[in-house]
Formats: structure tokens, sequence, C-alpha cells
């Protein structure tokens, strides 16, 4: 029985990411086509929200509910910070259906057809370890969120265990202070059951819940501050992810959406 299961997951797997290389490619020409004709990327920025909600969408098994999706005002521009245990979250973050820029290792750029299609919407890359890299990466973060285009970056740089939050770095922080944006913290509980890390194996069962919590004002703090700030949005994370992993228990799911304290939208088949 468990030799048929995994067939039947790597069989789910290849046919999982021929249809996100296919879904890809599209994205990739779409975005050529848009590109020479706006400025601000006000339109191309929906075709990789459209291809994060189209992968969600084609596995009716694949399910993630929104929670106060609405906090995140659309005309504002804010440093987004999100957790990351798994690949997923990078599909999955796009179901806020908001333009942001991500700040992504510049490594990603690099691979064919997605990297550069993350070039082409103007996503930010970060150098590690090379003298510079973040001074530049902070003027250009700098330059779209004065346009009220918000940055999104995980704060832990790199995927933690899924079991508890990693420590998170400064410099998503640092930069609100310096543009003085608010900074929304955002809760992905679920993401790592799609694979485990270092496998590309899928599971074609997913529960997912992204919780959005209220922005944290950066206006009248100075450099010094980041710590403090740092700190404080790392204590909502951690203090709401215990009980959003326990509503994720199977024996939870049933109660989920009639949970009155987190009204959800759910992106159910």
């Amino acid at each position: 029985m468990r030799f048929l299961r995994n067939i039947g997951k790597f069989i789910f797997t290849v046919a999982m990411w021929i249809f996100i290389a296919l879904l890809t490619t599209l994205l990739l020409l779409l975005i050529l086509l848009l590109i020479p004709f706006e400025k601000d990327q006000r339109l191309s920025h929906r075709i990789p929200n459209f291809w994060g909600y189209l992968i969600c969408k084609v596995n009716p098994l694949w399910k993630v509910n929104l929670i106060d999706l609405d906090l995140i005002d659309k005309n504002q521009g804010f440093v987004i910070v999100a957790n990351h245990t798994s690949f997923a979250d990078i599909i999955c973050l796009h179901l806020l259906q908001r333009h942001f820029k991500w700040v992504a290792k510049d490594s990603l750029f690099r691979i064919p057809v997605i990297g550069w299609v993350m070039s082409l919407v103007s996503y930010i890359p970060l150098e590690r370890n090379r003298h510079g890299s973040i001074k530049s990466t902070f003027k250009e973060a700098t330059k779209w969120l004065r346009k009220d285009i918000s940055v999104l970056i995980f704060p832990e740089g790199t995927r933690s265990s899924g079991s508890t939050l990693g420590k998170f770095k400064n410099g998503a922080f640092k930069l609100a202070i310096e543009a003085q944006k608010p900074i929304i913290p955002v809760l992905i509980v679920g993401s790592d059951q799609i694979n485990e890390k270092g496998s590309w194996l899928l599971s074609p069962r997913m529960n997912v819940t992204i919780r959005v919590f209220e922005p944290v004002p950066t206006e009248g703090l100075i450099p010094a501050d980041f710590a403090q700030l740092r700190d404080s949005v790392h204590g909502v994370l951690a203090e709401n992810y215990a009980e959003l992993r326990d509503k994720e228990s199977p024996s939870a799911q049933s109660s989920l959406e009639g949970d009155t304290s987190l009204p959800a939208r759910s992106l159910k088949n």
C-alpha cells in the first residue's frame, strides 16, 4: 500500500512540475508583451498573482485560508514580512493579490524562465556576503516603497523547520525605518506539508492558513530602534504561531471556518 502511495505521489509531483513549468513559460510571454507599455508594472504584477492562484486551484486538495487580507491597503506601500517554511510560501503569498516586489537571493534570478520573470517584474535581488549588495537592495526597495508599492521579505533569511519561527534578521526592519513605511506581519502555517526541505516530491494534500496582522507603524522611529521593532514583530508572529498550527491539525480542520475569532476567506475548490 505504501508503495502505491509513493507511486501516486511521484506521478502527482511530475504532473504538477510540468504544469508549473508550462504556466511559468506562459507567464513569461505575457509579461514580455505587457512590459513595454507600462512604467510602474501595475498590470504585469497581476500575472504572477494569477500564476499563484492557478497553481493553488488546479489541485482541489490544496486548500488555502486567507485571514484579514483587507488589512493590506492596496493603495499604500508596506514592508511585508512573512515566515518561511516551504517553497509553497512563494506560491501562496501571491494569493494576497497585492502589488509587491520580492526581495530574494540573487541565485534565484539565474534560474531559467522563473529567474527571467523575476527580473522582468523588477523583483529585487540580494547577493549575500558581497560588499555593497545590501545598500543597492535598500536603494531599489526604497524606490518602490516611495511609489506606494510594497516590498515583501522573508526576515528569517532561509526556510525554518516549520515547528517554530526562526530568528529574524535585521534588514527588513532597518528598511522600514529608513523608508518610514509600516510593516505588515504575515503568518503562514501549513505550507511545510507540501514537501520536505531538500526534496522535490510534492504532497497531494495541503492545508495552509495565511493570516495578516495589523500594520506596525514606523513613523518617528530612528535607525537605532530597529532591534526593538524586529523583536516586536517577531513576538506578534510567534505568539500566534502555535495557535494557528493547532487549528491546522486534522482534528481542528472541520472547525476552522466556524471560528468567528478568525474570519477566513477560503480558496477551496
